[in-house]
């Protein structure tokens, strides 16, 4: 019996460690299939960075692009402000040299409605003085003539 009992533990033994070179197996071919994963998602992994870090670069060279852009923009605005400030006094000394010009303007405006009136005044002064001298010289004509 005991060979038998012997012949069984050992066929229950063979058994066991068939069983646990299968479960090998299938972990073998797991880990081969996990492997494999790895080994994609590394080099997933390794162009990702290798693409992040050429956008970087590319950002980096765009940020000093813009930089100089901006920049250049900026000292443009700033001469040309200091061109308007410059063209804005330049524009206010001409609009007072200007307001004195009308204001010397109307004086003379006005003066020269005054002797336009005056000369007015003395041609019709005339006229009537001529007019008056004309009905004496025709009444003396007409004493005269009688």
């Amino acid at each position: 019996m005991e060979a038998d009992s012997a012949y069984m533990v050992s066929k229950k033994r063979a058994a066991a460690i068939n069983q646990r070179l299968d479960e090998l197996d299938s972990l073998r071919s797991v880990c081969s299939v996990l492997m494999t994963r790895n080994n994609a998602l590394s080099e997933c992994l390794s162009q990702t960075y290798n693409s992040l870090l050429h956008l970087k670069d590319e950002l980096d060279k765009d940020a000093d692009i813009q930089n100089r852009h901006l920049s250049s923009i900026l000292n443009d605005l700033d001469k040309t402000n200091a061109d308007l400030k410059s063209n804005n006094l330049s524009l206010k000394g001409n609009n007072e040299d200007f307001s004195t010009q009308i204001k010397e303007l109307d004086s003379v405006v006005k003066k020269l409605k005054r002797e336009t009136r005056w000369i007015w005044w003395n041609g019709c002064a005339d006229k009537v003085v001529a007019f008056a001298a004309g009905i004496g010289v025709g009444v003396l004509v007409c004493v005269l003539v009688r």
